[in-house]
């Protein structure tokens, strides 16, 4: 008791505290005593909560105050999954977005000859309440979409929507009834986005733009960001799921793992889910983000004190050939001058052969010692356009 008060309080004053409170002593010794609450004090649990009942009794007004203060910081190591969810959420709120909360039982209709979400992969309910809750969801896509065309459906067409959420899925064991649970099925959580309509309402000062894959992905790169992804260790490759009419999947270099998926939903799903406008949406592993969230701080330096160099390369490519391939080859090939790369035209027509295209790509280059003279900016600026032609077939355009 001392830990928590401070000073001791008289024996018999304890016990006088105790009996007025209706707590019985069942046993008493010099270590201590047993004691039973009852069932009225829902709120005492904890010794600490007895202790705060007998203060009550004896009078805070009697609790010396000493002439010192002691206090104990606590650290941890690993960051609070709320403050991160609650970071992000916020973010998106503050972006226009509405968060919703649906259902994670679904109807097994959706997974019917679905090749992204095999119906063999459902956990089903024993006993369902209707074939509409019949099992469990494998993918928050689909209770989303519902939102999506029910608020369409009460002509609310410009829509910003994410989820947090958990999927359920069976695993190559499950039949294996010998496993534990968590060896037979497996749960992950995710948070999803949705975008459909106008990112902004109808003005007498702009026009209205529609949603479009790279506003969602502009949103989708900031939350990889407030979660400290190394951007450096991930790539996008064009999506491998079915329901996107295009996308691309977020993958760890070194791990391969899919760390999330974004894209344009196609028509045959949007049919399917009775949505008449285009949907574009996103899924982040959320399990996988807070497990690879680093715990090193942050640390901070100063700004550069010497200027930064920009050099433009209009380069021809093949079509496949995408600008995150370009922006990877270039950082991979001069590490310490070159800061970032940007994408500011892409032109495709007259002067292009068929299957090419056109990239006006920018290079900022710094050195945070020196001023860069020009024999160093064109030595690198040679670099990076051998790098490109080695490695993507790239030219410079005439």
């Amino acid at each position: 008791m001392f830990d928590l008060v401070g000073q001791d309080i008289p024996l018999e004053a304890v016990r006088t505290a105790l009996t007025s409170l209706d707590i019985e002593i069942v046993s008493e010794t010099a270590e201590g005593m047993t004691l039973k609450v009852p069932t009225c004090k829902a709120d005492v649990t904890r010794e600490c909560d007895i202790v705060e009942e007998i203060m009550r009794i004896y009078g805070y007004n009697n609790i010396h105050i000493g002439e010192t203060v002691n206090s104990c910081l606590s650290y941890g190591k690993k960051p609070d999954p709320r403050k991160l969810k609650n970071a992000v959420s916020d973010y998106l709120t503050d972006n226009g977005f509405s968060e919703i909360m649906n259902n994670s039982l679904t109807k097994s209709e959706y997974y019917d000859d679905n090749p992204d979400f095999p119906a063999d992969r459902c956990i089903p309910i024993i006993n369902p309440l209707s074939k509409e809750l019949n099992v469990m969801r494998q993918t928050l896509l689909y209770s989303g979409l519902e939102c999506i065309a029910r608020n369409i459906n009460f002509r609310i067409l410009d829509q910003k929507l994410y989820e947090y959420g958990r999927s359920y899925v069976k695993t190559d064991e499950a039949a294996n009834q010998e496993l534990p649970v968590t060896k037979r099925f497996n749960e992950t959580e995710h948070v999803s986005i949705f975008m459909t309509g106008n990112m902004t309402p109808e003005s007498w000062k702009m026009k209205p733009a529609e949603t479009d894959f790279f506003y969602l992905k502009a949103y989708v790169m900031d939350i990889l960001h407030r979660m400290r992804v190394n951007m450096g260790r991930v790539e996008m490759v064009p999506t491998q799921y079915k329901f996107f009419a295009e996308g691309l999947d977020i993958i760890q270099r070194d791990s391969k793992k899919l760390l999330g998926t974004l894209g344009r939903i196609g028509r045959e799903t949007l049919k399917k889910m009775d949505n008449k406008q285009p949907v574009f949406y996103a899924d982040l592993n959320w399990t996988l983000l807070l497990k690879q969230y680093p715990t090193k701080e942050v640390l901070y330096q100063e700004v550069a004190k010497f200027p930064e160099v920009r050099r433009d390369l209009a380069l021809v490519l093949r079509k496949d050939v995408t600008f995150a391939q370009v922006e990877q080859a270039a950082l991979q090939c001069e590490k310490k001058l070159l800061k970032s790369v940007s994408l500011f035209d892409v032109y495709e027509g007259k002067g292009i052969t068929e299957g090419f295209k056109s990239y006006a790509v920018s290079f900022i280059l710094q050195d945070k010692d020196k001023t860069l003279n020009d024999k160093q900016i064109e030595s690198t600026m040679t670099k990076i356009q051998k790098t490109l032609e080695t490695q993507l077939g790239a030219k410079i355009r005439g």
